[in-house]
């Protein structure tokens, strides 16, 4: 743009008077959009594909911008309007006023904080935060106890059972987690173990919440037997297994009520248990250990000011004293996947285990 003709427009008052936009893009403004949208970054921000014959420039010149929607991971359209009034204001598109003026003008296309900025400032509060997680599908046919009961006696062998505690189904979600409890179903079976996989049928980031009679999927032996409460399950267990002879293995306990658990336990009297620490959720509800998800903190004491600011924190005060009480209760074997992992959650825990493998 004509620097003295920008000048004359705009003076000392810093309000550039571009003409607005009315009607279909310019050429010249699409030209050079399209010459530097990120059209991989744009389409995988879009909920619904485009139509072939709309390219993702033309997309946000007409639409895009007007959305919110980014260009490019390194420019920002609500951050740029929202500091540069004068360009709101003008309501021209602000990707090509900062190619054309904005960036010779020294105006910032991104906040200076980044990507943590951007997962800071949609934020709100923990609750908000495990919303997102909840689904929108229909509610499951709930199976009754007598249904599951029966159903769990015509399937099971009459072998001794180990129960299986994971986060989510892993015949369907790929991972590391769900990896180890393939590979361990397939042995226990040709060790002569009916293997019982129980897991929330809504995932959540969280551990349940107390007396919380949570639904559950259950598989036995790889095949699906259905979804029911946990109090159904305890009790539908309580009826074809016999005491002292099921054992437990928990892979991970985000999405469960450890109290529930520990009312199967006593049930079908399981004093022992074996915990793998795959990640450090017994540690944190932030099982990676990020402070507001945008920085390691390498799981600072409970009460320190750390944890005061992190999403985290208050949540991480309430889920220690509910692990520490199923850790006190159980004979817990740990099992790590390395020796300086074990390291880290023994020098950052005074929950006692029976014993450890790595």
């Amino acid at each position: 743009m004509n620097p003295f003709l920008h000048f004359i427009h705009s003076g000392s008052s810093g309000s550039a008077a571009i003409t607005s936009e009315d009607g279909p893009c310019p050429e010249t403004v699409l030209a050079l959009v399209e010459a530097h949208i990120d059209a991989p970054f744009y389409l995988a921000t879009l909920p619904d594909s485009l139509a072939p014959e709309v390219s993702p420039a033309v997309h946000y010149c007409q639409t895009g911008w007007r959305l919110g929607l980014d260009p490019a991971p390194d420019f920002s359209t609500s951050y740029y309007l929202m500091t540069n009034p004068d360009v709101r204001d003008s309501g021209v598109n602000p990707f090509w006023h900062y190619l054309i003026a904005g960036k010779d003008e020294g105006r910032l296309p991104v906040h200076p904080g980044g990507w943590r900025n951007s997962v800071l400032s949609r934020q709100s509060s923990f609750e908000a935060y495990c919303d997102e997680w909840l689904r929108q599908d229909a509610r499951p046919d709930l199976m009754s106890f007598k249904t599951l009961s029966d159903r769990l006696g015509e399937m099971r062998q009459g072998r001794n059972l180990l129960i299986s505690v994971g986060h989510d189904d892993y015949r369907q979600c790929p991972g590391g987690v769900q990896l180890c409890i393939e590979l361990e179903e397939a042995a226990s079976i040709t060790q002569g173990y009916d293997y019982l996989n129980i897991h929330p049928r809504q995932p959540l980031p969280r551990l349940a919440k107390v007396g919380d009679d949570y639904v559950i999927s259950i598989v036995l032996n790889g095949q699906g037997v259905g979804c029911a409460r946990m109090s159904d399950l305890t009790e539908a267990l309580t009826m074809n297994v016999r005491r002292k002879s099921a054992e437990m293995v928990i892979h991970h306990l985000a999405g469960h009520a450890p109290e529930s658990l520990l009312a199967l336990a006593r049930r079908l009297e399981i004093t022992r248990a074996h915990f793998w620490l795959h990640d450090y959720f017994s540690l944190c509800t932030s099982y990676t250990l990020q402070r507001n998800n945008v920085a390691a903190c390498e799981a600072p004491d409970i009460n320190s000011n750390a944890c005061g600011i992190c999403l985290f924190g208050q949540e991480r005060r309430r889920q220690t004293d509910r692990f520490a009480a199923f850790f006190k209760e159980l004979a817990i074997t740990l099992v790590a996947p390395s020796k300086a992992a074990l390291d880290f959650w023994s020098a950052r825990t005074c929950m006692t285990v029976a014993a450890t493998v790595v």
